[in-house]
């Protein structure tokens, strides 16, 4: 009795390793297409956020913002104005004094405030605090150390910008070489061979049950489309998907290459989306804050805000009519003082 005719066992290893090295392969292919365009979505989302935000923000904040900043400025320069009132006591000038310095350090950390107008007024104080007494001896320095922290700030802010602009400049050149890279090996598959691969697989006419006939005809059609619109990502995709192997069209060492040049491409795609999310903290908070999944409710979020800036120009401006006289800047001086007392308690029991 002849003796059945088996594949020798390490033959039989041999293809089933070779089986499973090419699954592998397939699984890498799949796992970093799907990052990618898991990545490519989520940069497109902030970017729809962003500019969605960005046009309300600019529409109805930045202006109320600079009108905000402006009325500041007008209470600031009667605080000064009023500063060097001989009738003001030691303690009500004192008090004042730190309104000024407040009210300085503020204006100057807002990114919407007019910065020649900050300057004038922080040189008019400068110019009152080079008098002699004890209060403005006491102001001057912490004037001082005010102008000393935003200057480090300043510093500090140059060299991360220096070191971004180095880190911008590197990837400007990394790019194009990548992008080179993926494309002339993506140019050794064939769109055409790709899918004749798949239409024998997924061909609808060889299914007899309904469903997955129904299944295979949606499939052939996104096959259909990539075809058309010759994209090389979604028919690979989907060949690695269905047919389970490589195509032949890509050798050991050319798929090495294009796995590595497509790991490079997503590591950039995710320095890309960090940087638009944390990059700029201020862009970032105000995204945060008005962004919703809702559009209506974004622009809610926004009109509210408006509506508070709005309230808080009118306050600005009608504070800045009260301190015109000596009467209602002794009104203004007992409410700041009861803020400060506030202020000094909270520290109190924060232990800041």
């Amino acid at each position: 009795m002849p003796l059945s005719r088996l594949t020798p066992r390490s033959s039989r290893t041999g293809v089933a390793r070779r089986k499973s090295r090419a699954q592998s392969d397939t699984q890498r292919h799949l796992h970093l297409w799907a990052a990618i365009r898991n990545t490519r979505e989520q940069l497109d989302q902030w970017d729809r956020q962003a500019k969605q935000v960005d046009t309300l923000f600019n529409q109805h904040i930045v202006p109320r913002e600079i009108e905000l900043t402006q009325a500041v400025c007008a209470v600031t320069s009667q605080l000064i104005t009023q500063f060097s009132s001989e009738a003001l006591g030691i303690a009500d000038q004192s008090l004042l004094g730190l309104w000024i310095t407040d009210n300085l350090s503020s204006l100057q950390n807002h990114p919407f405030a007019d910065d020649q107008l900050t300057i004038s007024l922080g040189d008019r104080w400068r110019q009152l605090l080079n008098k002699d007494g004890p209060v403005e001896n006491q102001l001057a320095r912490l004037a001082r150390l005010r102008s000393y922290e935003k200057s480090e700030e300043q510093t500090d802010y140059a060299h991360a910008e220096d070191d971004q602009t180095r880190a911008d400049n590197k990837k400007k050149r990394d790019e194009p070489e990548l992008a080179d890279t993926i494309k002339k090996l993506e140019d050794k598959l064939s769109v055409e061979h790709l899918f004749r691969q798949l239409a024998k697989v997924l061909h609808p006419d060889r299914e007899q049950d309904e469903v997955a006939k129904a299944a295979k005809n949606a499939l052939m059609s996104q096959c259909l489309k990539a075809r058309q619109e010759k994209d090389i990502h979604a028919l690979l995709t989907l060949y690695c998907e269905h047919v389970d192997e490589l195509p032949d069209d890509l050798n050991n060492n050319s798929h090495t290459e294009l796995v590595n040049a497509l790991e490079t491409q997503l590591k950039q795609l995710q320095i890309e989306l960090r940087d638009k999310r944390f990059g700029d903290p201020l862009h970032t908070m105000i995204i945060e804050r008005y962004s919703s999944s809702s559009s209506a409710d974004s622009e809610q979020r926004v009109k509210n805000h408006a509506q508070s800036l709005d309230n808080e120009i009118v306050a600005a401006n009608t504070l800045a009519s009260q301190l015109e006289n000596h009467d209602g800047l002794l009104d203004a001086l007992e409410e700041r003082r009861a803020v400060e007392q506030d202020r000094l308690a909270i520290n109190e029991l924060t232990g800041m």
